[in-house]
This record gives structure tokens, sequence and C-alpha cells, in this order.
């Protein structure tokens, strides 16, 4: 599969660290349509975009959140026309998440528990959305290891209720799992 890193850090300039301003995500040729071709002529059955990386910067406009794309200046549904560009090249397509998070834990961990408050923003963000892309048949976790069993168990009970044809993959710092 294809593995698509794209989001507020593609407009990082040199040298720069800490959060990037949110005005800045401004794509002026953004065109999922060739990424999804690239898959299929390379013979990918799947590609995978990062819907949410340890910026926390979500490429969906997320309710109640600041640190989007619907904050942006860029108003378009990147999400929806990549998974749109993936069903038509005939791939399965899916988003990355990940659970380490600067801007919501001040940092990005690797090691440690989930606390319940962050937990609960996670929860929300997979509803988000699983619910408004119930095409998504691929989702990551990225840093799943610091899920408490109780806490992976409602993301996989979530998505499974809102998105049965999704495969969950847990990648751990180790290794990467796949649950059905």
């Amino acid at each position: 599969g294809l593995y698509i890193h794209y989001g507020i850090d593609s407009f990082t300039q040199a040298g720069e660290q800490g959060q990037i301003p949110v005005e800045r995500f401004n794509p002026a040729a953004l065109d999922v349509k060739a990424w999804a071709h690239a898959a299929k002529q390379a013979g990918m059955t799947f590609a995978v975009l990062t819907a949410k990386h340890e910026s926390g910067f979500c490429l969906w406009d997320s309710a109640d959140y600041d640190y989007d794309v619907g904050s942006s200046p860029f108003k378009g549904d990147i999400i929806g026309d990549f998974i749109a560009a993936c069903n038509a090249e005939g791939i399965l397509p899916g988003v990355h998440y990940s659970i380490p998070d600067q801007l919501n834990e001040g940092a990005v961990r690797f090691k440690g528990p989930v606390p319940p408050p962050y937990f609960s923003l996670i929860k929300k963000h997979i509803t988000e959305l699983h619910a408004k892309y119930p095409g998504l048949r691929v989702q990551i976790f990225d840093g799943s290891d610091r899920l408490t069993p109780a806490q992976a168990d409602a993301l996989k009970q979530l998505i499974h209720q809102l998105n049965p044809k999704c495969v969950i993959l847990e990648h751990h710092q180790e290794a990467t799992v796949i649950k059905g």
C-alpha cells in the first residue's frame, strides 16, 4: 500500500520548530487523484492518508476543534476527495491517526498512559472520521501501545459499530499488530 504523510507539517519552513500556525495550511495545488492513481499504477491495493499526526492538526473539519482544515484558509474536503479518488482507482482508502500529539498533550509522548480527557478527544475524532467517512477501509493508530486495553477495545468497538468493513492496524513502538 501507499502511505501518504500530508498535513500541516508539509508547510514547515527550514529549521522551524513548534506549532505551525493553522493559517499556513493552504495548499495551492492538491491532487489526491494523482496519489490514488500512483498507488494503483504501482500495483498497490490500498492507500493511507495521515488524518492526524503528532502535531495534532486534523485533515478534516472537526467540531469544536480549531487546529484543523476547517480553521485554515483551505476549504476543501481532503479526506472525502481522497476516498473518492481511491474508490475510482479500485483501491482501499485508509487513514492514519496519531495517539502521540504535541498540541493536546503538550509533548509528543510515545510512552505512558493516555489520560481520560485526551482519550475523550480521541474518541470524538474517531467518531467523526468514521461517521462522516464510512468508506474508510483501513484505520491505523500510531502509538496505540499507549492505550489501555479498555481504551483500545472502546476504539475498536466504536469503529466496528460505525464502519464494520474497516480493518484496524495498531502501530506499536516495536511492531505493527493487525486487528480485524
